[in-house]
């Protein structure tokens, strides 16, 4: 009877922190899509991603990865914790000199941006510089370039 407790608790507990953590945690979105024909070769500003890079942040992994076979101006998306998404987002304003633009990695040509996404409101982590504490394929509203 005592193990049927103890079990019952903490799969209470469990399912109560995790309501509370999906409500106090707010999103970020790692997402990249392809260019419109002509803009890789007008774009001012170009980065290339090293491989080493990459594999070092599993997010931008999948979305560089999808991005190649997605349809052109879809952004491919993949949601992180805020804490991943910042650290991506401080990591490639330090890998590239010229933030914002276009990116290159494994052959692909792409925009990418980091976002906090609070479900009202999004901030640009990335490409803009900011001073803040799977691959899934999304379509999301044409905003941002």
């Amino acid at each position: 009877m005592r193990r049927r407790t103890v079990l019952a608790g903490v799969v209470g507990l469990a399912s109560t922190a995790g309501c509370f953590r999906v409500l106090a945690d707010e999103t970020v979105l790692v997402r990249a899509k392809r260019p419109p024909e002509g803009h890789s070769a007008d774009a001012k500003r170009h980065c290339t991603l090293a491989m080493e890079f990459v594999a070092d942040h599993p997010p931008l992994e999948r979305v560089t990865e999808a991005v190649a076979d997605a349809p052109r101006n879809e952004w491919v998306t993949s949601d992180v914790d805020p804490e991943t998404g910042q650290a991506l987002a401080d990591d490639l304003s330090e890998h590239c000199e010229a933030v914002g633009g276009v990116y290159h990695y494994d052959g692909a040509s792409f925009v990418l941006e980091v976002v906090d996404d609070d479900g009202e409101n999004e901030e640009v982590l990335f490409p803009e510089r900011t001073q803040r504490s799977e691959a899934i394929r999304g379509v999301h509203s044409d905003r941002h370039p």
